[in-house]
């Protein structure tokens, strides 16, 4: 904390819980501890942003290193990979956000050379938090709504003139 203040950062970055948990010698203290630094950096007005690496990466089964630490947090958003189409992907969904209304749907994270992008819904597919999605097409009537787009204005088109196909020659 003394780093903290005598920097005056304002934001803190935990890179993983695994080694509280690995070095702890009361791992019943674990929470506790976490929740008091959380606690102290809040105080500060300190936004604090923590990882932790899940031990399996493909499969259904998903531990925390740590039990009850869900409790403490503000806000926990899920990133894990999945198999779709025979792509590796990330899915992102956010499981909770204290104090405020949510997306309950999940959606592949797109990191490339320009940056991070989030995609529409994957609302036909279930599964996907286990690792391992497959369709259900009964579920495609639980599609979210399309994010609104921009409302730019079309050009006009001259009377009798067909649109063109996308990637067409005339």
């Amino acid at each position: 904390m003394n780093l903290v203040s005598q920097h005056k950062y304002r934001r803190v970055f935990i890179d993983g819980l695994e080694p509280f948990a690995r070095e702890a010698i009361d791992p019943e203290r674990i929470t506790r501890f976490v929740s008091a630094l959380l606690n102290a950096l809040r105080d500060q007005h300190i936004t604090t942003l923590v990882t932790e690496q899940t031990h399996t990466l493909f499969g259904p089964d998903l531990h925390a290193s740590i039990k009850g630490m869900e409790a403490i947090f503000d806000n926990i958003i899920l990133l894990r990979f999945v198999e779709l189409h025979g792509r590796l992907r990330h899915l992102l969904s956010i499981l909770k956000m204290r104090d405020s209304d949510n997306d309950p749907f999940l959606r592949e994270l797109i990191i490339s050379s320009r940056g991070l992008r989030v995609q529409e819904a994957h609302a036909v597919l279930e599964g996907m938090v286990t690792g391992l999605p497959r369709h259900h097409p009964a579920h495609e009537e639980a599609a979210p709504p399309k994010p609104p787009r921009s409302k730019s204005p079309r050009p006009s088109r001259s009377p009798g003139r067909r649109p063109r196909k996308p990637g067409g020659h005339r």
